[in-house]
């Protein structure tokens, strides 16, 4: 049944599901049931909005999301059927194939400062596969951000990715990532944006980097991060897409032989507190789980 509005806080919705309550900054499986594709993206309101749209915050009607590489903004009447009486739009931003993320997270910024005046009470970002790391884009960069109240990243490759999908590390599709460093080849491929060279940090700049960051150190980044009522970060155990699948909860492969992890507590990012997560995390406003299944595939319950 779609939400009905709670009594006597009109700000507050009632979505009964069955789930397993979630621990703050503990990487938790949320279900266990049989898995479909995620044939339109709101199947998953089952496990996000549970605590992106709770009572009491301010500017909790208003929804704003970046749909995946490869998708579009169809996805939003979807988003609309199953939560009426929200304020809920798509921002599109390309398919995020040809073109380069530098020019996506503009494209975001300009599109949100066009409703400044709407969202200057505050409003939730989620962001789905590649969409999640614009969204925390948006929230750093874009003078929209400094409004931004909740994130939920469903499946984001917030630690970068280290290979081509689908694929393994001796896979030969993989000789092809190095190229992402050249300059023109980023600017014409999306996700070269957000691949991640774990032995170079120092000299390999894109916008992951920054977002991170890894090199100049932007205490605006980690100052809009602390502020969030809500950081919520979904990952999927089987995840192939996206490699490896811990980066959408901060974690990455352990070293250059990538057969092994490390989470987020080991990183540098999370050491060294760079863009304010482990502040986030300290005081319980950082939330991550796992959800059984490959990438952005769900269970029913």
């Amino acid at each position: 049944p779609n939400p009905k509005p709670q009594t006597p806080n009109p700000e507050c919705l009632e979505i009964k599901i069955n789930y397993v309550p979630i621990e703050p900054n503990q990487p938790v499986q949320l279900f266990r049931s049989k898995t479909k594709p995620l044939g339109f993206i709101m199947n998953l309101r089952n496990a996000l909005l549970l605590l992106a749209l709770v009572c009491g915050t301010k500017g909790a009607k208003i929804v704003r999301f970046f749909h995946g590489f490869g998708s579009s903004c169809f996805v939003e009447s979807h988003f609309k059927d199953h939560f009426p009486g929200l304020d809920v739009k798509c921002i599109e931003t390309g398919m995020g194939v040809i073109g380069s993320f530098e020019d996506q997270i503009k494209s975001g910024c300009l599109e949100l400062t066009k409703e400044k005046e709407t969202l200057a009470g505050g409003f939730t970002l989620i962001g789905i596969s590649q969409g999640g790391l614009l969204a925390r884009a948006i929230l750093q960069e874009c003078e929209v951000g400094k409004f931004v109240k909740r994130v939920i990243s469903i499946g984001g490759p917030h630690m970068g990715v280290a290979r081509v999908p689908f694929t393994g590390h001796w896979n030969p599709l993989n000789l092809l990532v190095p190229l992402c460093k050249i300059s023109f080849v980023e600017k014409l491929i999306g996700p070269c944006g957000y691949v991640h060279d774990e032995q170079n940090l120092k000299d390999f700049r894109n916008a992951l980097s920054r977002l991170n960051n890894y090199q100049e150190q932007n205490p605006e980044y980690k100052k809009r991060v602390v502020a969030l009522d809500l950081f919520m970060a979904i990952g999927f155990e089987d995840d192939q897409m996206i490699q490896p699948k811990n980066t959408s909860l901060f974690g990455f492969f352990a070293d250059e032989k990538q057969d092994s992890y490390v989470d987020m507590e080991e990183t540098r990012l999370y050491k060294e507190d760079l863009v304010g997560m482990k502040a986030l995390s300290d005081r319980k406003g950082l939330f991550r789980c796992w959800v059984p299944g490959g990438h952005l595939r769900l269970g029913e319950e």
